[in-house]
C-alpha cells in the first residue's frame, strides 16, 4: 500500500504556492512511496546545510593546507565529524523518545517492568559498533598508507634526522653531499618529498607542523618516521605537542620569544643557495 509522504494539497498551495491542479501531479512515486517534491527539497536543504556546517567547522578548526598530505587528513577529519554527528543525533533522538515515551506518571513511584534480555537487540548493538570500528580503521589506514612518501623521499627527495631536546630541535641533513649537522633551522624545498627520522635526547616530545598535518612522537631510545611533501612556500609554525617540561611553551614557534624557529619552505633555487651558505659557514 503506497505511503504518502509530505503535506496536503491545501498546504502545498498555501505554503509552496503551487497551482492546485498541479500539486498532486508533481508528486513522484518511488517504489512504495510517493514523495512530495517539497519534501525532497527540504531533504536537500538539510543535506546542503549539514555539508556547509561541516565545511565551516573544518575550515575554522584546521590550519592552512601546506602539504600534499593535508587534504587527505582534512577529508578524514570531515568524515569522522559527519559520521560522529549522525551517530550522536540518532543516540540523542532515541534517548529523548525513550524519556518521553516511558516516563512515569506524576505520583507513580512503582518500579518499572524488568527485562531479562533481548537477544536480537544485543546482537545488533554489538554488530553495529564492530562494523563502524572496522570502517574507521580501514579509512584511517588507507589515508596513512597514501600519505607515506618514504620511498619517493629516498629516491628523489630529502632525508632529515630530527633530534629533540629540552627545549628545542636539531636537524641533520642525511643526503649525500650536504653535510649539514645539528642545524637549528629546518629549511626544505617545495614540492619535494621529505622523510624525517625523529629521536630525542631526553624526554618525550612531539614534532608537529599543523599546516602540514603531520605529527610524530620523539620517543627515548626509539627512532620514529614521518614523511611530507610541502606544497606551499613560506614559514610555518612548529610545535611540540607534548608537555615536556617547564619550558614546553618555548617549543612553539608561534609563541613570541620562543626557543624554536618556524619551518621554512623555499624554492629549489633558494634551497640550493641556503645549502651553499651553510657549507660556507662551516
Amino acid at each position: 500500500m503506497p505511503i504518502l509522504i509530505g503535506v496536503t494539497q491545501a498546504n502545498d498551495v498555501a505554503i509552496g504556492k503551487l497551482h492546485p491542479a498541479r500539486s498532486l501531479d508533481m508528486k513522484e512515486k518511488r517504489g512504495n512511496f510517493i514523495i512530495d517534491p517539497r519534501q525532497g527539497f527540504a531533504i536537500e536543504v538539510c543535506h546542503a546545510t549539514f555539508n556547509i556546517s561541516t565545511r565551516k567547522v573544518r575550515d575554522n578548526a584546521l590550519a592552512f593546507e601546506a602539504s600534499a598530505q593535508a587534504k587527505n587528513v582534512d577529508d578524514l577529519y570531515s568524515f569522522f565529524l559527519a559520521f560522529s554527528g549522525i551517530i550522536f543525533g540518532i543516540v540523542v533522538l532515541v534517548m529523548l523518545v525513550a524519556v518521553y515515551r516511558f516516563r512515569a506518571n506524576p505520583g507513580d513511584h512503582r518500579d518499572g517492568s524488568n527485562l531479562h534480555g533481548v537477544t536480537w537487540l544485543e546482537v545488533v548493538w554489538t554488530a553495529i559498533p564492530f562494523v563502524i570500528v572496522l570502517a574507521v580503521a580501514f579509512v584511517s589506514w588507507n589515508v596513512l598508507n597514501s600519505n607515506n612518501v618514504s620511498g619517493a623521499a629516498e629516491k628523489r627527495g630529502q632525508t632529515i634526522h630530527i633530534t629533540a631536546y629540552q627545549f628545542g630541535w636539531k636537524y641533520t641533513y642525511l643526503n649525500d653531499g650536504i653535510g649539514i649537522k645539528d642545524s637549528p633551522d629546518l629549511v626544505v624545498p617545495v614540492d619535494v618529498p621529505i622523510a624525517f627520522d625523529i629521536t630525542t635526547m631526553d624526554v618525550m616530545h612531539s614534532f608537529w607542523v599543523p599546516a602540514w598535518r603531520i605529527q610524530m612522537s620523539a620517543t627515548p631510545a626509539q627512532t620514529n618516521e614521518a614523511t611530507v611533501t610541502p606544497t606551499q612556500i613560506g614559514e610555518f609554525d612548529l610545535v611540540c605537542a607534548y608537555l615536556c617540561g617547564d619550558g614546553h611553551t618555548q617549543m612553539n614557534s608561534a609563541v613570541e620569544g620562543g626557543l624554536v624557529k618556524k619551518v621554512r619552505v623555499v624554492s629549489r633555487t633558494d634551497f640550493d643557495a641556503w645549502l651553499a651558505e651553510q657549507k660556507a659557514a662551516t
